[in-house]
């Protein structure tokens, strides 16, 4: 596909301890990454633009790897976002479009 629409993505993990979820931030406090798409990308081609993004070999060093995690994208509000969602039905002209990665792990924590 050829990138023809740049989107600014984030990142927020759930914190289990606060029950909410928190934004993380990119290794040397870098800023939020922007990924070049086609504008008809689908819902699960942003989705794993925007993984890949975050997770490029599949896991990160403080995380775990992302096929221990539930993943979706969300708005700028957090507001999770459909399956049936299409990059070009956000598009507004002269305004970048933020969106996020949000993170959930699947693993259970055990105690020792």
């Amino acid at each position: 596909m050829p990138a023809d629409v740049k989107i600014t993505v984030g990142w927020l993990d759930f914190n289990s301890k606060r029950k909410k979820y928190i934004q993380v931030r990119l290794a040397k406090g870098e800023g939020s990454p922007s990924i070049g798409l086609d504008r008809k990308a689908s819902y699960h081609d942003v989705l794993d633009q925007a993984t890949a993004a975050f997770f490029p070999e599949g896991t990160t060093n403080f995380f775990w790897p992302i096929n221990n995690m539930e993943c979706y994208l969300a708005d700028y509000r957090a507001n999770r976002i459909g399956h049936k969602w299409i990059l070009q039905d956000s598009i507004i002209k002269g305004v970048k479009l933020r969106l996020y990665l949000c993170t959930k792990s699947n693993v259970s924590k055990v105690k020792i």
